[in-house]
């Protein structure tokens, strides 16, 4: 697992894992919710906390690249090619 990151308010935790993709989990260790399946490291929130930006994985494994989503799971932009 990566190291989490705390979203403004400490009300939720954001993670990238091997086995899960990204994660946003409440601060109490409940509501996990899987926002990207695929593997993927180095979330971080948007300064508004409504956006995740991280590098994923493509078809070309050996290629990560920079990805925006929103906090909901939804809005998947890829941002480099």
């Amino acid at each position: 697992m990566g190291s989490p990151h705390i979203l403004m308010g400490a009300t939720e935790l954001l993670f990238s894992s091997s086995r899960k993709g990204i994660v946003i989990i409440d601060a109490d260790g409940r509501n996990e919710r899987r926002i990207y399946k695929r593997i993927s490291a180095h979330p971080s929130w948007s300064p508004d906390d409504q956006y995740l930006v991280f590098h994923g994985a493509t078809d070309t494994p050996a290629r990560a690249r920079l990805f925006i989503i929103k906090a909901d799971g939804t809005g998947l932009r890829q941002l480099t090619f």
